[in-house]
């Protein structure tokens, strides 16, 4: 016959490599109390109530400079580049002159 399995830590842990516990104590320290009443959010400036999805934005110094400002996060797929040479093309303006803040 077969024989009884005997399950204890040390023997979990060396046939399955791992040993997982999951918890949850969601509720176990919630008090009754009401949330307290937020402010109001202020109003958008400009355009912004309008447009609230607005991320990207062009800065044009007296200098000349120009600086592209993105909402958008860099992660390696070259979206600065991107951006720059977008940005380059539609102002008529060469590479170099513009910086791209991500």
């Amino acid at each position: 016959m077969n024989a009884p399995v005997i399950l204890d830590r040390r023997r979990v842990l060396a046939g399955g490599g791992a040993l997982i516990v999951s918890f949850s104590l969601n509720g176990a320290f919630a008090q009754d109390q009401a949330a307290p009443v937020a402010a109001p959010a202020p109003k958008p400036p400009g355009s912004l109530a309008t447009t609230p999805y607005l991320d990207s934005w062009i800065r044009i110094d007296a200098d000349g400079s120009i600086t592209v400002f993105t909402g958008k996060a860099e992660l390696g797929q070259g979206l600065k580049t991107a951006v720059q040479q977008i940005a380059a093309e539609e102002l008529d303006v060469p590479f170099a002159s513009l910086k791209v803040v991500t």
